[in-house]
């Protein structure tokens, strides 16, 4: 793996690292405020909270997304026939269509 690619993977899971721990560290919080002091604020409902909680909806959708529909994606195959037909509009009538088949990586 080249330098580049390197940098470019970081780049890639280091807001996805930075919004697990920090939805992690909430929820580290909340279980400990409720724990020593039963009376105090919830932490879960102010508004970094809650931006957090949006940017981690969205990468949980994003992962059930790619765990489950992702592998299924149509693979379609085209294969050219030829023919020895003197008539070139009878080739464009007589071609056949593609097969489709669901594919898991």
């Amino acid at each position: 793996m080249t330098q580049f690619e390197k940098i470019s993977v970081l780049m890639f899971l280091a807001p996805i690292a930075i919004v697990c721990a920090a939805e992690l560290l909430l929820m580290l919080l909340f279980i400990s405020n409720k724990i020593t002091h039963p009376a105090r604020k919830n932490i879960l409902v102010t508004k970094s909270a809650y931006i957090t909680h949006f940017f981690a909806a969205i990468l949980l959708i994003c992962f059930i997304y790619a765990f489950f529909i992702e592998p299924y994606w149509v693979e379609v195959k085209s294969i050219r026939i030829q023919t020895q037909n003197s008539n070139p509009r009878a080739s464009e009538s007589s071609r056949f269509q593609t097969c489709i088949a669901i594919k898991k990586s």
